[in-house]
């Protein structure tokens, strides 16, 4: 019987015109603005003026670097809180592929930022666009919205912009962050979901299904090679992931070249965060009373998957739900102490009754 050993905590822890020449973005100061043309949409609140990084980070703030991890759905206000202070109280900046920019009002509401823009990127010729880099370069904190992790990747990775977002966060400690598929990019492995989304069910039945989509290499690196060995998940418990994490990780460690380094992956749910500061450390934030649940994983051993196999897992659970505090196992050490055995078996995730508020045993699924 093939297997392969997993260990998995639950953690507590003013309208302006476009031009066709592309002149940098420069915005009248105190002015709300928009600006929206073939490649982008760009909405600034707050003090907009002279967006081009006419003046130079080290002489306007002293940034410190951080990482917002947030599991989609409600957003979690201290986690935004906690990114404008690393920011320095500075430029927010939202980046997204879908949606509006309703992020600006919400994010200036919680506290003091000089503003707070979001840009929208249209098509992947948007991260060629010289205004469009410069927005960013002029960040201080740059947040991932949800949407869909495939058109981020398919649009913006190997690209100036990426390239630029790397520059931000490795050379000017530009705090970065992200929900739902924003999440999902930052670690160093990730489900690009490139053939549309995959169920749980269908996951366990074949680990090499068609829509187990995993890359094993990251979008953007962070300091200190945090979450280099990580593949995250979000609308964990919302969304019935655990039988998919559980496959993604499983099929990493297949692919995987070094295998005297562990591979780990991180599932969290909606209404909840992990903010990880500048100097490594983590705790976990939730958003009313049904947040603050995250679990990692990490293979111990593992035997050879293939095509149709329905009993590869064998699962560790340690520890409880709904608790805000320190979260020392996000990062490049995992001192944790696991327990607690589960199994996939016949295509179903069956986890002990200890834990019957997370995958009651008599609910089977792909059968």
């Amino acid at each position: 019987m093939l297997q392969t050993y997993i260990l998995l905590l639950f953690l507590i822890v003013d309208v302006i015109s476009d031009t066709t020449t592309q002149l940098p973005i420069r915005l009248h100061q105190g002015k709300n603005t928009t600006i929206d043309n073939a490649n982008f949409t760009f909405w600034c609140t707050g003090d907009c003026e002279n967006v081009d990084n006419s003046q130079p980070h080290s002489d306007r703030l002293s940034l410190q670097g951080g990482t917002l991890l947030m599991g989609g759905g409600t957003d979690t206000d201290d986690g935004f809180k906690e990114m404008i202070k690393w920011s320095g109280n500075g430029k927010f900046l939202v980046l997204r592929a879908s949606g509006t920019d309703a992020y600006n009002p919400y994010i200036r509401g919680l506290g003091n930022t000089v503003s707070v823009t979001t840009l929208l990127t249209k098509q992947r010729a948007a991260a060629y666009d010289e205004r469009v880099l410069d927005v960013v370069r002029d960040a201080d904190a740059i947040f991932f919205a949800g949407g869909d992790q495939y058109v981020y990747l398919t649009e913006w990775a190997n690209t100036p912009l990426n390239e630029v977002i790397q520059h931000a966060i490795t050379n000017r400690r530009v705090p970065v962050g992200g929900t739902s598929a924003g999440c999902d990019i930052q670690g160093g492995a990730i489900y690009t979901a490139a053939n549309d989304t995959v169920e749980s069910a269908e996951a366990l039945k074949d680990p090499y299904n068609f829509r187990v989509t995993v890359q094993n290499h990251s979008f953007i690196n962070h300091p200190g090679a945090l979450l280099a060995r990580m593949i995250i998940d979000t609308h964990f418990i919302t969304r019935d992931r655990m039988g998919r994490l559980v496959t993604f990780v499983a099929r990493l460690w297949q692919q995987d070249t070094q295998a005297s380094r562990p591979v780990y992956a991180l599932g969290i749910d909606e209404q909840t965060a992990i903010a990880i500061d500048g100097v490594g450390m983590g705790k976990m934030l939730m958003q009313g009373k049904s947040g603050g649940r995250a679990f990692v994983l990490t293979p111990s051993h593992g035997e050879q998957l293939r095509h149709g196999v329905r009993k590869f897992i064998d699962i560790y659970i340690a520890s409880s739900r709904n608790h805000t505090g320190s979260m020392p196992c996000v990062g490049p050490h995992f001192p944790c102490t696991f327990f607690n055995i589960a199994s996939i078996a016949g295509g179903c995730l069956l986890v002990s009754t200890v834990f019957p508020w997370l995958y009651p045993c008599d609910r089977c699924r792909g059968v």
